[in-house]
């Protein structure tokens, strides 16, 4: 079951990736949850073939796909083959 708390969420983009900063609404002095978002192409595709006939078909279909921060971190972690915590992202 979902919480019923209410977020103020800033949304700023950068190239093709959105970073999203959410606040919860009634928290005086919380931390924001970050995240990081971009579009990405899901393909669905299917095909029939029959006596030497066939057919092929596809569609792109864009999803949103969302990152917390410390999923963002370590990602990068593990392509720098670096400690999370070793890692400080600073925003411009």
């Amino acid at each position: 079951m979902e919480k019923d708390t209410k977020y103020v969420c800033r949304r700023r983009k950068v190239d093709n990736v959105y970073k999203v900063e959410c606040t919860d609404e009634n928290a005086l002095n919380s931390e924001p949850e970050k995240m990081y978002c971009l579009f990405a192409d899901e393909s669905k595709s299917g095909g029939a073939s029959g006596l030497g006939f066939g057919i092929q078909s596809g569609k792109q279909i864009p999803v949103l796909k969302c990152f917390p921060d410390g999923e963002f971190k370590k990602e990068i972690a593990k392509a720098l083959h670096a400690k999370q915590k070793n890692i400080k992202i600073v925003d411009d």
